[in-house]
């Protein structure tokens, strides 16, 4: 059952059941970071992307959501990536584009 209404959470689902994740068990962290696609494999809906703000970090084979169009997927468009672990940036996944 998720139950977001545990004090100290600040509204943020919790899972008692799971284990432990930072020190917090089952608590959900995730991050989205704005990026620009630098590239994209249409074939296996996976691309390259330069987080903002960052000269060198360039993220290889990134998941795509194929809700989005591999038209929409050309090179310099930003797009949104979640991160489900932030402490790990191979479970990573493209999931918007824009202008």
């Amino acid at each position: 059952m998720l139950d977001t209404s545990s004090r100290g959470t600040g509204g943020v689902p919790q899972f008692p059941n799971s284990p432990k994740i930072g020190g917090h068990r089952g608590l959900i962290k995730t991050m989205i970071k704005k990026g620009i696609l630098k590239s994209f494999n249409e074939t296996n809906y996976l691309a390259t992307v330069q987080i903002a703000g960052s000269l060198s970090v360039w993220l290889e084979n990134i998941p795509t959501s194929r809700a989005i169009p591999s038209s929409e997927m050309t090179s310099d468009r930003s797009v949104a990536v979640l991160f489900l672990d932030p402490s790990n940036f191979s479970d990573a996944a493209v999931i918007a584009v824009w202008t």
